[in-house]
């Protein structure tokens, strides 16, 4: 299993369905985040641990809106991920997503 960050793995409870997207509201995103704030969110910390816990090699994906707001957003979510010990090459950015925030699941990586 992947190894996430122990203050992370501390921090997360219950799980939710495999795949399942949710989304990170803009208004709750546009508010000051620290890294303690993020492993606490719930829409968040629930992709990290089906991630984490995926027996099949699988990717986060985020869909973000358009334009240089959405740009801004998941470049600032992958940053994010990336610090609290998700790789790199483990996400995976699709613009096109929803207005009202960036919409995250996990998925296979051949998925």
């Amino acid at each position: 299993m992947r190894s996430v960050s122990m203050s992370l793995a501390l921090l997360l409870v219950a799980s939710a369905a495999a795949g399942e997207p949710r989304l990170l509201p803009a208004e709750e995103w546009l508010m000051p985040r620290s890294g303690d704030r993020l492993v606490e969110w719930e829409p968040l910390a629930a992709v990290v641990r089906e991630w984490d816990a995926a027996e099949v090699p699988s990717r986060i994906v985020i869909e973000y809106p358009g334009g240089e707001q959405g740009s801004l957003w998941v470049a600032e979510l992958e940053d994010w991920l990336v610090t609290l010990g998700v790789p790199q090459a483990a996400i995976s950015t699709r613009p096109g997503g929803s207005e009202d925030g960036l919409l995250v699941w996990v998925e296979p990586v051949d998925g």
